[in-house]
């Protein structure tokens, strides 16, 4: 990765950093990227892009911190509006993909989601434009290897591209998707508008 002594990695970002707890900083180069996983909100209260920023920068946003777990972060969220945030830089490792491999060959993208039907030109271009972006700067391929369905390989070493949440596989059971908890976004995220 380009150096940067502060902020976004991405120059259409806005920086807004996520708690420290929330994940792993790491000194990952651009050729440890292999993959960009697509999330949306799936929150039935309709979260959105202030509602994620403040959840990723709130130190016990998940789990219980008496259990000592880690929270859960993502490295850019894209509002509706087309606003591009960065919360996790490129190089450090965020935990979106409930699946520890995957977290540490990936850049995770959350997308601001009011309801199955709420999608915007602004929001689909501005993700596009990023993973662009990131495919020019990281090891990725611009494919959607299984997309819409379909599980990604066991071991991320053993491909690369652009994959929803739902594809990344378990981490104990790759035959089972989502990762660890079952994940199914992006619901009704429009791959074929996405891909063209």
């Amino acid at each position: 990765f380009a150096p940067v002594a502060f902020g976004q990695d991405y120059p259409a970002a806005i920086w807004d950093p996520a708690h420290a707890y929330n994940y792993t900083t790491a000194s990952r180069t651009a050729s440890d990227i292999r993959w960009v996983v697509i999330h949306t909100t799936e929150d039935a209260d309709g979260s959105d892009c202030s509602v994620t920023r403040t959840w990723f920068r709130t130190s016990n946003n998940a789990l219980s911190t008496a259990n000592n777990h880690q929270g859960v972060s993502a490295h850019y969220v894209i509002c509706r509006d087309g606003t591009v945030v960065q919360m996790v830089r490129d190089h450090d490792i965020a935990h979106h993909a409930g699946n520890l491999s995957y977290n540490q060959k990936s850049i995770g993208i959350e997308h601001e989601r009011h309801d199955t039907s709420n999608w915007t030109e602004a929001q689909f271009q501005a993700s596009v434009a990023l993973v662009k972006w990131l495919a020019t700067q990281c090891n990725i391929q611009i494919v959607f290897p299984g997309v819409p369905s379909g599980i990604a390989p066991e071991f991320p070493s053993n491909g690369t591209g652009i994959i929803g949440h739902v594809q990344v596989p378990h981490p104990t059971n790759p035959s089972l998707p989502g990762g660890i908890s079952g994940k199914t976004d992006p619901k009704n995220w429009d791959w074929a508008h996405y891909q063209a």
